[in-house]
């Protein structure tokens, strides 16, 4: 009899230790969705949806008016939180912050900076910055780092559209990341921007005439070249890259081009080059 009664005891005791264990992981749930709930729920001072499509905030503004005090503290919130994984210029990561100006307006920054991205490093900032500093970070990239979105500022001057946070050799890096993708469109951008920065960057408005080229911008990269050609006429590369274009569209200029570049150095890689293809198209 004593025994029953300690084995009947013993699974009294099971029950309410199983009973507990499930009354804790129903709380633990519960407290996840109260606090995904309440981190969710938009208010007048913080009105990102988390667990809304970025769409329906699409066209919202700052919470204040764009001053250059504004974007410069967005700096100091930006080297703080975003340049350890960014850069210090936007370009370190494989999916560049740089590259984002010509895709993403203010509403898509606002919307992944509160919310992150799953499946990437990039968290959420909600708890750890204020609206109005997550606004500020923004403000920053656009007008220091992208270059792409002017935004006219409270005293109606607009902040420089080209970046004095990045150099020319920033664009020239990020026109090569698109190239090497095959996104010629948006390097051609990168490249331009490269050389309006420095007009002797020579191998910026040779791959600027090749991504119009393989974009199937023809004309324009002819006219790039050309003027190039004129403006540089002992640059090798060049010749060879104006042959190339041209061997698709006139022959005898090509070949003038590759002789050209031929005679400015015949034994250089280069020249080699333009060797071979003047022999594929005689």
């Amino acid at each position: 009899m004593k025994k029953k009664r300690t084995t009947f005891f013993i699974k009294i005791v099971g029950i309410l230790i199983i009973i507990s264990i499930v009354i804790l992981v129903i709380e633990f749930k519960r407290d996840k969705i109260v606090s995904s709930l309440s981190m969710s729920a938009p208010t007048k001072d913080d009105p990102v949806p988390i667990k809304r499509a970025a769409w329906e905030f699409a066209g919202v503004e700052p919470p204040f008016k764009i001053t250059e005090k504004a974007i410069s503290e967005g700096k100091i919130i930006f080297q703080k939180n975003c340049a350890s994984c960014h850069g210090r210029r936007g370009y370190k990561t494989d999916h560049p912050l740089a590259m984002h100006g010509l895709h993403h307006v203010n509403a898509d920054y606002i919307w992944f900076v509160t919310r992150g991205k799953s499946g990437t490093a990039m968290p959420s900032f909600k708890k750890s910055l204020s609206y109005k500093d997550r606004w500020k970070v923004i403000l920053y990239v656009h007008a220091r780092i992208t270059g792409r979105e002017p935004m006219r500022m409270a005293n109606g001057t607009m902040p420089a559209y080209l970046s004095p946070e990045f150099e020319p050799g920033d664009y020239f890096k990020l026109g090569e990341w698109y190239f090497n993708k095959n996104e010629f469109i948006d390097a051609s951008i990168y490249y331009k921007l490269a050389y309006m920065r420095d007009p002797k960057n020579i191998i910026a408005a040779n791959d600027l005439a090749l991504s119009f080229f393989y974009a199937g911008k023809t004309d324009r990269a002819v006219k790039i070249i050309s003027d190039v050609a004129k403006k540089v006429p002992s640059s090798q590369q060049i010749w060879l890259t104006y042959g190339f274009i041209e061997k698709s569209i006139d022959t005898d200029k090509a070949a003038a081009a590759f002789r050209h570049a031929i005679k400015l150095g015949p034994q250089t890689a280069v020249g080699l080059a333009a060797g071979r293809y003047l022999e594929q198209i005689k």
